[in-house]
């Protein structure tokens, strides 16, 4: 459905109810531990509200349940939310910040799932010639929760937990000097912390820092494409598997056409 109560405000309610099959068959004949039909309830609702062309913000916000669940750690139920807050103070400034939340369980296994995320972006164009931006992306994950093996060597129980936050800080500049010829500057430092394990193992992977930076320089030709060249530099780091460190020089020539 959809409500528009006054001209600055959209509501659609909703709900969506799925169906999905996993069959699994041996020699032709249906496995009945492991074939498994869920039905999924899905209420939703999004919205949208600008008042004025400074300010606006919309998102949506939904919960399901799951009447069955395939593996240990298949949720069961989910709240989740998704905001987007839009702030325009002046034509060559924008705010805007990007909000996602989730909250995942799954009783029978004790398991929980907990994803938020948060990316603010600030950006300047000076005009159609020169603009920057910068912003900063806030990750954090939790899952744990018990795992039962059905073969193996004992012990069969598990019990598993991930934990890891992100943060990333990412900026850029282009300019454009005359109509057909552009310079281009991006960049991103990603840091992430925490441990993946299962218990009486040791951890997966762990913290790691891995910044990548592109130059571009690009010229157009009229009808008949864009010729960029971009030179880039990254490393990676990892603290727990070292033998995954790397760090590379990439330079590359590309053409593009739209049609």
């Amino acid at each position: 459905m959809l409500f528009t109560p006054v001209p600055s405000l959209t509501l659609r309610p909703g709900i969506r109810l799925l169906k999905a099959d996993v069959e699994s068959l041996e020699n032709g004949v249906a496995d009945p531990a492991t074939t498994l039909r869920t039905k999924t309830a899905w209420p939703e609702l999004s919205f949208g509200y600008q008042p004025s062309k400074v300010f606006s913000i919309r998102g949506d916000v939904h919960a399901f349940d799951n009447g069955s669940s395939y593996t240990a750690i298949t949720p069961h139920t989910e709240v989740a939310g998704h905001l987007i807050f839009r702030f325009q103070p002046l034509v060559k400034v924008t705010l805007e910040d990007d909000l996602n939340l989730a909250n995942d369980k799954l009783i029978d296994a004790s398991f929980q799932d907990n994803v938020h995320s948060n990316t603010v972006t600030l950006s300047y164009a000076l005009n159609n010639r020169f603009s920057i931006f910068g912003g900063f992306t806030y990750d954090s994950m939790f899952a744990a929760g018990d795992i039962v093996y059905i073969r193996g060597t004992p012990p069969f129980n598990d019990f598993l937990r991930d934990q890891e936050t992100d943060r990333v800080i990412q900026g850029g500049a282009e300019a454009k000097p005359c109509k057909y010829f552009g310079l281009r500057l991006t960049g991103n430092f990603d840091r992430s912390t925490g441990l993946g394990q299962i218990s009486g193992e040791p951890p997966a992977y762990g913290p790691l820092t891995w910044p990548l930076v592109t130059g571009t320089v690009y010229w157009d030709f009229p009808k008949a494409g864009r010729l960029s060249v971009d030179l880039q530099r990254t490393y990676y780091i990892e603290q727990i598997v070292p033998g995954n460190n790397f760090g590379a020089n990439l330079l590359t020539i590309r053409w593009t056409r739209n049609f």
